[in-house]
């Protein structure tokens, strides 16, 4: 329910229902994820690399953990990214994803940007 209001922009809500499930289960990577998809949706891309962190303590070999961790610490990258495609500064865009590609290889995200 948290996570629906989050995609919803219900962010007051959602903090409070993600919060609740973080009482009941702290360390349950359904609530985990929704914490730091939460805090991507809003922008705090900090917290959502600690939340993702944990998250990758607790299970190291989940690569879409892995993936969610790297767009947290590129988040500002990958929003000026975002900037650029709808100004239509295609070649910047894809100059900066190129980068992101030589720095995190496995990121298949990242190569879909470019081109």
């Amino acid at each position: 329910l948290g996570s629906v209001e989050a995609e919803n922009k219900n962010f007051e809500k959602a903090e409070k229902l993600i919060g609740r499930a973080l009482q009941i289960a702290p360390d349950l990577d359904a609530v985990l994820s929704s914490l730091g998809n939460l805090r991507m949706l809003q922008k705090n891309y900090e917290e959502a690399a600690e939340v993702y962190m944990k998250l990758l303590k607790l299970q190291p070999n989940k690569q879409w953990i892995k993936r969610n961790y790297e767009n947290a610490i590129n988040g500002k990258e990958l929003d000026i990214i975002e900037d650029l495609i709808k100004n239509k500064q295609f070649q910047e865009a894809k100059r900066r994803y190129e980068k992101l590609t030589y720095k995190y290889p496995d990121n298949a995200a990242y190569y879909s940007g470019v081109g």
